[in-house]
């Protein structure tokens, strides 16, 4: 397994986010569930595959930035900024939780 790497099953798409020498901590990109940890055979049966295989699936693109609107970039801001509190604690659940409480307030 590799970090940051899309995996493909069938209609199951995951990203390995970081791992370990027993575990991964795994994103499941279809449900966009949180990631979570399990075992190295959590991907058996998965390939490889390129974002643009995903995109295709969601059908959706990746779009040219200059084509973003100015209103649209400060709410992309926004929730970056959102993520970015919560991001250094994604790999503890109990951490996590907490901060995305505080984040919200």
């Amino acid at each position: 397994m590799k970090s940051r790497v899309l995996y493909r099953h069938e209609d199951s798409f995951k990203r390995v986010i970081k791992e370990d020498k027993e575990r991964i901590f795994v994103i499941d990109c279809v449900a966009r569930t949180m990631p979570k940890w399990g075992d190295k055979g959590l991907l058996e049966g998965y390939e490889e595959c390129e974002e643009e295989d995903f995109l295709m699936y969601v059908g959706k693109s990746f779009i040219d930035e200059e084509t973003i609107s100015q209103g649209n970039r400060e709410i992309m801001k926004k929730r970056l900024s959102i993520v970015l509190v919560i991001l250094p604690y994604i790999y503890n659940d109990d951490l996590r939780s907490q901060a995305i409480h505080m984040a919200m307030e």
